[in-house]
């Protein structure tokens, strides 16, 4: 049996935390709106995989573009949360060190809605027709 001392990461579950701290949302969106756009961590991979949905969107591909938009904003906007029970003194710190390695995962579903949106060479070729 494994004994850890528990995390002091972050506060109790409590409504009464979540309504205390809940303007951290704000810092937090201002932290991803600006990671977003990191261009030394991740190029263009945000702004490529919004023009991907949007693009599987317009050729009439809604369903996949809405199965990855969910694939991407429900773990953004879960591990968002998250630091509003942050017990870190300075929670700003909290997020600049952990959120952009919890983007990491989200980055793989980025990349693959990008491919998803890249048109498929054999659907563009003309199959001749076999006599």
């Amino acid at each position: 049996m494994v004994h850890a001392s528990p995390s002091h990461d972050f506060s109790e579950l409590t409504f009464l935390t979540l309504l205390d701290n809940w303007e951290r949302l704000g810092d937090v969106a201002q932290f991803l709106a600006r990671e977003s756009v990191n261009w030394s961590r991740w190029g263009l991979l945000w702004l490529a995989a919004l023009c991907a949905l949007c693009d599987l969107a317009r050729r009439g591909r809604e369903r996949p573009a809405h199965l990855l938009l969910g694939a991407l904003a429900l773990p953004i906007v879960a591990y968002s949360c998250v630091y509003i029970f942050s017990a870190w003194p300075n929670f700003r710190g909290h997020i600049s060190t952990s959120l952009p390695r919890l983007l990491l995962g989200v980055a793989l579903v980025a990349v693959f809605a990008i491919v998803a949106a890249l048109p498929c060479r054999a659907r563009r070729e003309k199959i001749p027709a076999r006599a």
